[in-house]
């Protein structure tokens, strides 16, 4: 059994018991609101028996809400931000969300696939060595706290 085989399996058993449905409901391509009925309070829940099974820090509301996206004044995400959640994001279905970008519509993304392989990626993100962070030396500079984490790369 490889690696994504086990990790998927894992990761569907622990939807199912945040979600209290049974394993055989959840499927790859579920979405976890759409079809399982998660709502926000599962997600986060979801995000710490994860980080909680698997012994590693994931930020899953980061992936799903994608507040780092930029969007324009109608509430889609701009090209670079397609670009950008390309290279954060390479798992997610960018092409059926590029047709209509609205970034109300980024949650239908998130499938047990999905979320299989943001686990993953964090996963041996973890096992590589934490990235570097970004010290924000203009906020030292102009009396701020000791300095402020940047955006971490994806």
């Amino acid at each position: 059994m490889n690696m994504h085989t086990t990790t998927s399996e894992e990761t569907g058993r622990i939807i199912a018991d945040v979600l209290a449905i049974e394993p055989h409901e959840v499927h790859p391509s579920s979405r976890f609101v759409e079809d399982l009925g998660g709502e926000s309070i599962d997600f986060l829940e979801l995000s710490f028996q994860l980080e909680r099974h698997y012994g590693v820090r994931m930020n899953l509301q980061a992936m799903a809400g994608s507040n780092n996206l930029p969007t324009d004044a109608q509430g889609r995400v701009t090209p670079e931000g397609l670009e950008q959640m390309k290279r954060d994001y390479p798992f997610l279905d960018h092409q059926a969300f590029a047709a209509d970008p609205q970034m109300s519509r980024f949650m239908e993304l998130m499938t047990v696939e999905a979320i299989t392989r943001f686990v993953q990626q964090s996963v041996s993100h973890e096992v590589a060595g934490p990235a570097p962070r970004h010290i924000d030396d203009e906020a030292v500079a102009e009396g701020g706290q000791q300095g402020t984490l940047g955006e971490l790369p994806g």
